[in-house]
């Protein structure tokens, strides 16, 4: 076991058969040279008050950095082997796994199950990152992101926090009215990371032909930026977007801008603080 040190205090992690770990995740996480966008966000918006979710869980690490200041974390990672470590990680950390809970579900903008014998849908999990479906536990469940805040049951003063990292399929969770509609009404503050090209596979559709890579290629960029106008258009007015430097942007469409020139997160508050 070993015990990692941060700014908001300390936790315990079991780096055993941790991929992250083994890539020097905890000490990069310590040093601020490994997500140090997304620890900021935590520590900006989950003080006293705050239902933290995770989704996107991965082996917990910010679930338990959340759940050093947040009032409540709900955590989702549907990739069972991560699901195993984060678990592990969580138990060795009593006061805090009060906290904290982990499921092991896909979020989307809709309940499904996705059973053993069906194709997984790229647009719910990555067909890059989890390609290979024998990595999941069947059937997988698949929730609704507007049911999981609902059972949150907010407290009054409470504040709701999301960090959303999940590899291509915050596309379809953000293109669904109902979701941004929850959001608004639970004046919600997202961290959201976009990560176009993974629910479509460019990589996986290789040709000879420069010409039909080409063309693919940006076949599936038109789309990614297709799918952003559409989450724009439903965003409220009052909505603030943030950098997450806290750099404000003021034309939305500069997304699309920053996407295609490498910046991916971004902070939607629908707070209107």
């Amino acid at each position: 076991m070993d015990t990692i040190k941060t700014n908001l205090g300390s936790f315990h992690v079991n780096k055993s058969g941790d991929y992250y770990a083994n890539n020097d995740i905890f000490e990069k996480f310590v040093d601020e040279t490994w997500e140090a966008d997304t620890a900021l966000f935590i520590r900006n918006y989950c003080g006293r008050g705050a239902v933290f979710l995770d989704i996107g869980a991965s082996n917990a690490i910010f679930s338990l950095y959340a759940s050093l200041i947040a009032n409540f974390v709900y955590s989702f990672e549907p990739l069972t082997s991560i699901y195993n470590i984060a678990k592990k990680n969580i138990s060795l950390n009593p006061e805090l796994s009060q906290k904290i809970i982990l499921q092991p579900f896909a979020v989307s903008n809709e309940t499904s199950y996705i059973q053993a014998t069906q194709k997984i849908d790229s647009t719910i999990l990555s067909s890059i990152t989890h390609e290979d479906s024998s990595q999941f536990s069947y059937p997988l469940y698949v929730k609704s992101l507007v049911t999981i805040i609902e059972e949150a049951h907010l407290l009054e003063g409470e504040n709701l926090v999301i960090k959303m990292d999940i590899e291509g399929a915050e596309y379809k969770i953000l293109q669904d009215s109902r979701v941004i509609e929850c959001l608004v009404n639970h004046k919600a503050v997202l961290l959201v990371a976009f990560h176009p090209g993974f629910a479509h596979p460019i990589k996986n559709q290789k040709s000879k032909i420069r010409i039909a890579m080409i063309s693919r290629r940006f076949f599936f960029w038109a789309r990614n930026i297709l799918e952003l106008l559409k989450i724009i258009r439903l965003l409220p007015e009052t909505l603030k977007i943030l950098r997450t430097n806290q750099t404000p942007i003021i034309n939305r469409r500069k997304i699309i801008l920053l996407i295609l020139g490498g910046y991916y997160e971004f902070i939607f508050d629908f707070s209107a603080r």
